[in-house]
């Protein structure tokens, strides 16, 4: 849950972890760099705007990620 609400930071061996299980690569589950350079500094801490808009987006990317695979 710390992980989900924004409080904690994602560890390097699980976002590989995360990509395996899903069947992509780490880094297609990281914004781009022109979206980051776009995108001020994320903050870490607990619930911030930045990490709440953060998990929804990676959501909504493995949401879509999973409709486009049923098809």
């Amino acid at each position: 849950m710390n992980i989900e609400a924004g409080r904690q930071g994602v560890a390097l061996a699980t976002l590989y972890r995360l990509a395996e299980a899903l069947g992509a690569s780490p880094g297609e589950l990281l914004p781009d760099t022109a979206e980051m350079a776009e995108t001020p500094a994320i903050a870490i801490g607990p619930e911030t705007d930045d990490s709440n808009r953060l998990i929804r987006r990676v959501m909504k990317d493995l949401e879509d990620r999973g409709a486009r695979s049923d098809n």
